[in-house]
């Protein structure tokens, strides 16, 4: 049986070892964040109020003929922290977005996966699925900074309500990729 690994850093934000803790909270549906869960010391110099840490993870495994692919998506209690002074429903609504949106890469990996034509050898295939990964982090990071641009960290009550509506709206229409698990065969 042949494993791959493969995790990215992102700009600010640390991947763990593969696997959620304690530390951490696993993107669900029906799971959202509470001022609790952001444990970090604040950074009082930081122009944000808040901060969330979040990773999105993808691990390749090869058993026999099959790839089984997971990708998941983590919020790091640990690194993410709130002000004294900022505890408010629209900006807790603008981390939980920020959360939201690497689950919206996430699935729109998984689309990009499931559609990909699996023909090639198994390493060339994996490669082109690491560098695939790597492409949609840094898509999600655009988007995370031009969100967080738009909305000026949440003080823009109107702009958050729109991300809020468009990014939950964007997850609903790939709601068919919100299973972190994809089995594809290979020749």
């Amino acid at each position: 049986m042949k494993k791959f690994r493969i995790f990215f850093l992102l700009q600010l934000f640390v991947l763990t070892l593969f696997g959620q803790t304690e530390n951490e909270i696993l993107w669900k549906e029906n799971k959202k964040l509470v001022w609790d869960d952001f444990q970090a010391k604040p950074q009082m110099g930081h122009k944000a109020s808040a901060l969330t840490n979040a990773s999105a993870q993808f691990y390749l495994q090869q058993e026999g003929k099959k790839l089984k692919i997971d990708t998941r998506v983590f919020f790091r209690k640990d690194g993410s922290w709130v002000k004294p002074d900022a505890h408010q429903d629209n900006l807790l609504q603008h981390e939980q977005t920020h959360f939201d949106i690497y689950e919206l890469f996430s699935r729109k990996y998984r689309k990009y996966i499931s559609e990909l034509n699996t023909n090639k050898a198994p390493q060339k295939l994996v490669d082109k699925m690491a560098k695939s990964f790597k492409v949609y982090q840094k898509k999600a990071k655009k988007m995370q900074d031009k969100y967080d641009k738009q909305t000026n960290f949440s003080r823009n009550i109107e702009e958050q309500k729109k991300w809020s509506t468009k990014i939950n709206l964007a997850l609903k229409s790939l709601n068919q990729y919100n299973n972190p698990y994809i089995e594809i065969k290979i020749p």
